[in-house]
């Protein structure tokens, strides 16, 4: 990689995705960094799955309100998990490479602590941490029954 294309890298990423489809259309395969183009095809993946877990993270969240704050719990709610669980069908169902994410107990863990979190930061009782479980209490079928 020459040094101009490192810095358009590192300084206008649009420009160098630009400038590297370009050249792969136009077959100039020797001005392509390789080894940087296969980064940021692995970085797309990784963006997907972040937005996976940040779905789930979200319906799990609303779950955590739903069973903490039962008295709230009215038709919005059943909504907002409604549309939760409709975004995670549909991004399945561009990418269903992701499915296997669902199964990996670390991932959904990884979901849970984002879903305590935010809960922890809009259920001002004085008890939430005890009353909250520490581990992931939803399994795949709670969380995805239609799946």
């Amino acid at each position: 990689m020459d040094m101009e294309t490192n810095v358009l890298t590192e300084t206008d990423f649009h420009q160098w995705a630009l400038d590297t489809a370009q050249a792969i259309r136009e077959h100039r395969f020797d001005g392509v960094d390789w080894e940087q183009v296969a980064e940021e095809i692995e970085s797309l993946a990784k963006s997907e799955r972040r937005e996976l877990k940040s779905h789930l993270a979200q319906l799990m969240y609303h779950l955590l309100k739903s069973e903490l704050q039962p008295y709230r719990r009215g038709a919005s709610w059943e909504i907002t998990l409604s549309n939760q669980r409709k975004e995670i069908f549909d991004l399945l169902l561009g990418q269903p490479s992701l499915k296997p994410c669902l199964r990996d107990g670390a991932f959904l863990e990884s979901a849970y602590v984002r879903a305590q979190l935010l809960a922890a930061k809009e259920i001002e009782d004085a008890l939430f941490w005890t009353n909250v479980p520490k581990n992931c209490p939803y399994t795949l079928e709670m969380l995805l029954p239609d799946l």
